[in-house]
């Protein structure tokens, strides 16, 4: 038997059933746990994949984005060169945004891949 004293009160318990009592709460949460630590495991897999897709989509749309602007590059030169040169008339100029290129991106995407083996590792 336990007894047990707090602020005047006082309470006895049969040592088996608060020992296997004990076992039972201590068994559930590590329970928990485990599947809480499943849960957070499970949610990261989901976002570094959804991640992944996302930076893929990116990735494309920034090709698509260069591909278009090298177009357009071409057509205002191919317009410069037909139009007669007017110091009124100013001069027809287009940026071309800083895309990688198709090998810059396959040596990203090799680096962000070995980061994500080497974090499930550790």
């Amino acid at each position: 038997m336990y007894k047990f004293e707090h602020e005047g009160d006082t309470a006895f318990f049969n040592k088996e059933e608060f020992d296997k009592n004990m076992k039972e709460l201590h068994e559930e949460l590590k329970n928990l746990n485990k599947e809480l630590k499943e849960n957070l495991d499970l949610n990261k897999e989901e976002l570094d994949k959804e991640m992944k897709e996302m930076k893929e989509e990116i990735r494309e749309a920034l090709k698509d984005v260069k591909k278009d602007s090298l177009i357009y590059k071409k057509i205002i030169e191919e317009i410069q060169k037909n139009i007669p040169q007017n110091e009124d008339l100013p001069d027809l100029k287009i940026d071309v945004p800083d895309v990688p290129d198709e090998g810059q991106i396959q040596h990203e995407t090799q680096n962000e891949n070995q980061n994500e083996e080497n974090n499930k590792e550790k």
